[in-house]
């Protein structure tokens, strides 16, 4: 993966950046490791790309930056444009791929560890980071772990003209509309956009594809057999998980290939410790030990390929969100629902969430948080309902921390492509009742939540009948979302679903990750004895009880603090 650092120091002392290409930009200087691509006009106008662009060929080099431009642009990259006394640093949509920066500006890098290395100091732990990953799983807004270190916010750009400042090039809320369009044309027509659209995301070598028991791979996969390129398809997990099994049974009657990674076996368990470790640092301290896998299967999946395709934001984008976990908590729901600021107050600084810290020394923190939160909500009236006012954060903070911290560990072995997250698409899409943010708010009816899936199943039918009519993991086909008869076959698994879910308690070491946390548990231990402001006691005795039936919100948080300790 390329990295990138732009420092007023215009030398340094040391080697550290022997490596790296070196690129004046009057008071500050751009160095860059690493491949880029580089285009340069009459007028000495230069754009440097670094990252995955996909379809650079449209660039004019008569006129370099316009919003339209980066709106055009695919892939996930930061585009640098240098004119004479002026430069521009964009990255592609949704943030993806992350912009850092000090506080005074003085050093913007994609890399935290970078900005450390330029300061040339040391940078204190940032306690609202710490309550914001515990509360929200992520940082609420543009907070990383250490104080006086900022993410660029996404659909953002950081601007030099004689000073300093941070400008908004887009903003997908514009899209949101009070009646959206809806109909068989409109399931038709976008999924003949998305299938004209993903052609330009495959590569002509060779293609990676995560293939599970849903429908954001299976969707991706029947476009490469319809656009009729090279992939391999794999998935991770045990071999008993329905997102081996199934996917297992289904390349055998494809006869397409399709290997899967066990993290069950003694190699992942091996392996954990250094992934997560290495996924929290890149990430900067977003929950590697809980997400580990993304990167290790990355790491594996490089051997077969040189692109791997992900349905990353799919169901989010077509299914109106309705579980509260990993994408959004419980505490970031409330933000949104609960309406007296004083009772919100209360369930978030009461958050179960927040044992493991010693809470008083986090109250003024707290208060800073509290009173962003209170100004976050004052701008819900900006919005035609609930849903678009939880969408617009969805848009603008969940994908880039969540599935954009996946994608960022994952880039670092390969090139990491988001098909479901083209412009072209995802405003069409928004402009119609098929896009979750068109749904009810935190919906629960299940037919209801069809109208997003029913997009997969339209884009599957127009490309692979045999994919059209296998079962998913959620027990129905996707000719049965096409269907009023199969829509009647739906029901039955949804139903059956809850009870099982209300009925079993469920084994959490699905994906190997307490097995292999236990694996590692003497090291891990030892991470939290060198936490200061965290209750050690507490945290240690949740490390030794923590098993396959332990709830998943303690896990997940015993997981979050291994991964900020691990970055400490």
């Amino acid at each position: 993966m390329t990295n990138f650092v732009i420092t007023k120091e215009k030398t340094t002392t040391d080697n550290t950046y022997n490596k790296f290409e070196s690129f004046d930009l009057n008071n500050y200087t751009l160095l860059i490791e690493g491949n880029y691509l580089f285009f340069q006009n009459k007028t000495g106008q230069k754009i440097i790309i670094i990252g995955d662009c996909i379809n650079s060929h449209i660039i004019n080099c008569e006129s370099f930056y316009s919003k339209d431009l980066i709106l055009k642009l695919k892939g996930i990259f930061i585009a640098f444009i240098v004119e004479e006394n002026k430069f521009l640093i964009i990255p592609s949509l949704f943030g993806f791929f992350p912009v850092y920066y000090s506080t005074d500006y003085k050093t913007i890098s994609n890399s935290i560890e970078q900005i450390k290395n330029i300061e040339g100091k040391v940078v204190s732990l940032n306690k609202r980071f710490v309550l914001e990953s515990y509360l929200f799983n992520y940082s609420f807004s543009n907070q990383t772990y250490l104080n006086g270190i900022y993410r660029l916010n996404s659909f953002s750009l950081i601007s030099y003209h004689e000073r300093i400042s941070i400008e908004r090039y887009s903003d997908l809320t514009d899209f949101f509309i009070n009646n959206p369009t809806s109909g068989k044309n409109e399931i038709e027509n976008l999924g003949s956009l998305f299938l004209t659209n993903i052609k330009e995301y495959f590569s002509e070598s060779g293609n990676s594809i995560t293939f599970t028991s849903g429908f954001d791979g299976r969707t991706i996969l029947s476009s490469a057999i319809y656009h009729s390129v090279r992939f391999d398809t794999f998935s991770l997990g045990r071999e008993e998980n329905d997102d081996v099994a199934i996917p297992l049974r289904n390349s055998k009657d494809l006869n397409i290939p399709y290997h899967f990674y066990d993290l069950g076996c003694k190699q992942y368990a091996e392996r954990y410790y250094l992934c997560a470790q290495k996924m929290s640092k890149i990430t900067g301290g977003f929950n590697g030990f809980l997400y580990g896998h993304f990167l290790y299967g990355a790491e594996r999946e490089k051997e077969v390929n040189d692109i791997l395709h992900t349905g990353y934001c799919g169901s989010e984008l077509f299914r109106a969100l309705h579980i509260q976990g990993a994408v959004t908590s419980k505490e970031l729901v409330s933000i949104f629902t609960v309406e007296d600021d004083l009772n919100l107050k209360d369930i978030l600084w009461n958050s179960p969430k927040l044992a493991f810290i010693k809470k008083l020394e986090y109250r003024n923190e707290f208060e800073d948080i509290f009173t962003e939160i209170l100004e976050f909500r004052k701008t819900k009236n900006n919005y035609i309902s609930i849903n678009h006012f939880f969408y617009s954060y969805v848009f603008t903070e969940v994908f880039r921390k969540v599935f954009g911290a996946w994608t960022l560990a994952q880039m670092q072995e390969m090139i990491v492509r988001t098909p479901f997250l083209d412009y072209d698409f995802v405003t069409a899409l928004m402009k119609t009742d098929l896009a979750g943010c068109n749904n009810d708010f935190f919906t629960h009816n299940p037919l209801k939540r069809l109208k997003g899936q029913q997009l997969y199943a339209e884009i599957i039918r127009q490309t692979n009948t045999k994919l059209y009519n296998m079962k998913t993991g959620r027990g129905y086909r996707p000719l049965d979302l096409l269907s009023i008869q199969g829509h009647a076959r739906i029901l039955f698994p949804y139903f059956k679903k809850q009870f099982k879910k209300q009925s079993i308690r469920p084994n959490l070491d699905n994906l190997g990750i307490i097995s292999a946390y236990q694996y590692h548990k003497n090291e891990i231990d030892s991470l939290y004895k060198n936490l200061e402001g965290f209750e050690i006691a507490r945290l240690l005795e949740s490390s030794s009880k923590l098993n396959s039936y332990t709830s998943e919100e303690e896990r997940d948080i015993l997981l979050q603090t291994a991964s900020l300790a691990s970055i400490l």
